[in-house]
């Protein structure tokens, strides 16, 4: 037979203090619905991930839809297990296979008056997420994707383009111009 408990007062709560079970919440330990208690598991580690910034200085020249590869040579930060920048080539070369999540983003820096700021991630030269905005001064836009990559020759690269009458000058900050990415899955 059930035994009845009171509620204390909220709409559907019951104290600690009437359930018969031991044990101390803790930062790695919770009380499940059914009063066992329980430990919240690590997760994923979401490794290898990488974060890369612009070499310097970038300006985006005239004539849209020209697309222009960015050079991201700067090294925020990685993993071990990431490859490095191909800085030959302006391209990222995951080498362990699976699907990974990048994003990137790209920031003028110039108070040029365009509308139109296209950014395209593709994977080997093909495009697989891009991202556009209509901005009237040094506008930011960001795209980001879910991407499988085969751990040995496929790799990843970013291209900009925007219908400015002049050139445009991208923001060298990292925080406002960069590509970045992480493990997801096999």
């Amino acid at each position: 037979m059930a035994t009845k408990v009171a509620n204390d007062g909220l709409a559907g709560s019951i104290g600690l203090d009437k359930l018969s079970t031991t044990g101390t919440a803790d930062a790695t330990t919770y009380l499940r619905g059914d009063g066992a208690w329980s430990t919240v598991s690590s997760g994923e580690t979401n490794s290898p991930y990488f974060k890369f910034a612009l070499a310097g200085s970038a300006t985006i020249g005239t004539g849209f839809p020209q697309d222009d590869l960015l050079n991201f040579g700067t090294e925020t930060f990685k993993s071990t297990g990431f490859a490095s920048w191909d800085g030959s080539n302006n391209r990222v070369v995951p080498n362990t296979a699976g699907y990974y999540y990048i994003n990137a983003q790209v920031k003028g820096s110039t108070s040029s008056s365009f509308t139109r700021f296209n950014i395209q991630i593709r994977k080997n030269g093909t495009n697989v997420a891009t991202g556009a905005a209509n901005y009237g001064n040094a506008g930011t836009v960001a795209t980001s994707s879910l991407i499988q990559f085969n751990g040995t020759s496929d790799y990843l690269d970013l291209v900009i383009s925007h219908n400015h009458t002049g050139n445009v000058d991208l923001s060298t900050n990292n925080g406002h111009t960069f590509i970045q990415g992480f493990f997801v899955a096999s």
